[in-house]
């Protein structure tokens, strides 16, 4: 079971629909009470899924902080990486898409659109392959 939060609406889609495609099931998006970055992503840990897959690098300083404080949860970042990120973390990077801050991401979803889904479905398999016990940066070229 999988959530899936934060980028473009366009590149969250794509995500859905390749990990419901190889039969994942993903939960409905988590709606917390306050829009900021760190509540939405409490809001899909609270749901306790397998792994809280966070699409670009709009909630990468949120994710920085609430995924060392929730060591037991899996994370997938795709389009992005953390500046310092803890073993429960893969990330999914390529070249334009591998922001280390918000701040530096792009600001478009092109950059995310063409390799999004392949990214999810890479991250995925490292986490189920058990490397979720390190932090990892996959890079695709």
């Amino acid at each position: 079971m999988l959530a899936v939060v934060g980028g473009p609406a366009p590149a969250v889609e794509q995500v859905v629909a390749a990990v419901t495609g190889q039969g994942a099931e993903v939960l409905p998006a988590a709606t917390p009470a306050s829009g900021d970055p760190e509540s939405v992503l409490v809001a899909a840990a609270d749901a306790e899924p397998d792994v809280v897959v966070v699409v670009g690098a709009d909630l990468v300083d949120a994710l920085d902080r609430v995924s060392s404080q929730r060591l037991g949860q899996q994370f997938l970042v795709v389009g992005a990486q953390l500046p310092e990120p803890t073993a429960n973390v893969t990330a999914v990077v390529w070249p334009g898409a591998d922001a280390r801050w918000a701040v530096d991401a792009p600001t478009d979803a092109a950059v995310l659109l063409p390799r999004v889904a392949e990214a999810t479905v890479a991250g995925l398999a490292s986490v189920a392959d058990g490397d979720g016990d390190r932090a990892t940066v996959l890079t695709l070229d």
